[in-house]
């Protein structure tokens, strides 16, 4: 057997001990990386959770059950109570119920608030030090104020050079927030906002429940907002295997799309329409402006027509009109022409309309296009309806309808471009 030279076995040695050393620090970065990305995300010395952490997904404080024709809901709702003692909820088919159901909750989340004065407080610091605004909440107010947070989803704005919007729903609500204003390490602030968080995913956890069953018969079971407390529910269902059985049904994605700037608090309604066609559109129904005393009437630039291009969103709220007999009147009704090959089709005292269920609204809808003796056949090709706080509102498809006219009559009126802009200029001639 041959060996190295002393030299060479020396040169060795020390190679062998340098990257014996490289390794040894190679790991030990290793191991700090990973504490970083795994120790650093359970909490720090306050006990918070930095916001890298904030889940994506927010679960629901319920699960629904539906039963399926044939099934007799007492025998459902005796084996939900056997599987869930205390956690089930009949939900009767009444919007009575459901409005019950929602002040009741609202009460307790509200109630549950640990620390409201000083939320209040904060709250209100945020408006006047930082230009954070929640809707629906006016600085200074009284503390049932926060319901209005709570009830609109916890949305707000950020004023700024660049107005940012969000909602306390969102996974960064709550750094976005306190970044703004400078609050991002005090836990107090967290805390607080983590709380109306909370409150406000509870109720809108209610909110979403009861606007997926509708009209249907259901049972509310309530839920531990977790993922391990979802699967828990999950697999106590699916593992029953006396009658009835349960199965389950696909999780739809549920998102609020919200207009953080539109004005609906203090009392005051807000109306929104948008036509994928060109049109003219003025506030106030022709029948509405009989009697109007144009003279002493102070709204009248905001009756006037307005020309409306293609998708663009239209915003009014009720005008007062100050009628011949001196009383003063309000309206939300409107009148409006779509451009159409070349004709112009005029839907006269028109109005948004409102009900207590999407099939409520519909009706109205359906009843109105059948007495103007339009052949519209699908119902969601009529009307877009949607659901605003406790209230289904519907606007008719005006671009779709407007091609179904052929005579004039009633609301309808159809009128070419030039006899059209002579009609205008008449009727904005007060």
């Amino acid at each position: 057997m041959t060996t190295a030279p002393p030299k060479k076995r020396s040169l060795l040695l020390l190679l062998s001990t340098l990257l014996n050393v490289l390794l040894a620090g190679a790991v030990f970065v290793l191991l700090m990386l990973l504490g970083m990305g795994v120790y650093g995300r359970q909490g720090n010395s306050n006990g918070e959770t930095p916001a890298t952490f904030d889940s994506a997904l927010l679960f629901s404080s319920y699960c629904v059950v539906f039963p399926t024709q044939g099934t007799i809901g007492e025998k459902v709702n005796a084996s939900l109570s056997e599987l869930f003692p205390g956690k089930v909820q009949e939900v009767k088919r009444t919007s009575a119920e459901r409005d019950r159901l929602l002040d009741q909750k609202m009460k307790d989340v509200v109630q549950g608030l640990p620390e409201p004065e000083n939320l209040k407080q904060l709250l209100d610091r945020l408006a006047a030090d930082h230009a954070i605004r929640f809707k629906g909440y006016a600085a200074g107010g009284p503390t049932e104020g926060l319901t209005a947070i709570i009830d609109r989803g916890g949305v707000f704005t950020i004023s700024g050079s660049r107005e940012q919007h969000g909602s306390l729903l969102q996974t960064d609500s709550l750094d976005k927030i306190l970044t703004k204003a400078n609050l991002a390490d005090g836990p107090g602030a967290r805390k607080l906002l983590a709380t109306l968080r909370k409150a406000v995913a509870d109720y809108a956890s209610l909110k979403d429940a009861l606007s997926i069953i509708g009209d249907r018969p259901a049972y509310l079971i309530a839920v531990e907002p977790t993922a391990d407390g979802h699967d828990a529910t999950r697999k106590k269902l699916l593992s029953r295997l006396d009658k009835p059985v349960f199965s389950s049904r696909p999780i739809p994605g549920l998102f609020d799309a919200v207009d953080p700037t539109s004005d609906t608090g203090g009392g005051s309604a807000m109306y929104t329409l948008r036509l994928e066609r060109p049109c003219f559109w003025r506030a106030a129904s022709k029948d509405d402006r009989k009697g109007v005393d144009f003279t002493t009437n102070a709204t009248n630039d905001r009756i006037k027509w307005q020309s409306i291009p293609e998708n663009q969103l239209i915003e009014w709220k009720p005008i007062p009109l100050k009628k011949q007999n001196r009383k003063t009147e309000p309206t939300a009704s409107f009148d409006i022409a779509v451009v159409v090959d070349g004709k112009i089709i005029v839907f006269r005292n028109q109005n948004i309309l409102l009900g207590d269920s999407k099939k409520e609204v519909q009706a109205q809808a359906r009843e109105y296009v059948e007495g103007l003796k339009l052949p519209a056949k699908e119902i969601e090709e009529v009307v877009a309806v949607r659901q605003q706080d406790r209230q289904v509102a519907g606007a008719l498809n005006y671009s779709y309808l407007a091609g179904l006219v052929t005579t004039s009559g009633g609301d309808l009126e159809i009128h070419f471009k030039k006899e059209f802009e002579l009609l205008k200029k008449g009727e904005d001639d007060f």
